[in-house]
């Protein structure tokens, strides 16, 4: 039983919540035409490992998941640190 429940939590937090994050970042991404070249690869690096995320966590590869989560963040903060000082 606890099984079957971890893989359903599983499949709405990692793999909904993340495609969703992922696919609201992308539509925000192409919505904002001038951002600069580094902030903006930073951006699709750490869009296309939340499509490797969500995809992880649908077919269970722990492996995928962490190789991810390790290109995900640094790219995603070091976007936010950009942004935090660009947008003052």
């Amino acid at each position: 039983m606890f099984l079957a429940i971890e893989h359903t939590a599983t499949l709405w937090t990692a793999g909904a919540a993340n495609a969703s994050y992922t696919f609201g970042g992308i539509l925000l991404t192409l919505g904002t035409p001038g951002l600069p070249r580094i902030p903006r690869t930073l951006l699709w690096v750490a869009w296309v490992a939340g499509i490797l995320l969500s995809g992880a966590a649908v077919t269970g590869s722990v492996a995928v998941s962490v190789v991810a989560t390790v290109i995900l963040f640094p790219a995603f903060l070091a976007f936010v640190l950009w942004a935090a000082r660009a947008w003052r």
